[in-house]
């Protein structure tokens, strides 16, 4: 199953820890990929499923991102 997993980063803090925590857990049996709207951070070194990718989304709405 191909699982997408979006959140705003990868910076430190507790829903971003969740977001690698599940992402890791769920690629041992499915394709998982983490997309971050504004930035990667530092958590994005800790996935083991694949690079997350971001998409460099501006303040407000951005319909570009």
């Amino acid at each position: 199953m191909r699982i997408v997993q979006v959140t705003e980063s990868l910076e430190i803090g507790g829903a971003e820890r969740v977001v690698v925590t599940l992402a890791n857990a769920l690629a041992a049996r499915h394709e998982v990929s983490v997309i971050c709207l504004k930035t990667l951070g530092p958590l994005a070194a800790d996935l083991r499923g694949g690079p997350a990718r971001w998409l460099g989304k501006a303040e407000g709405n951005d319909p570009a991102a």
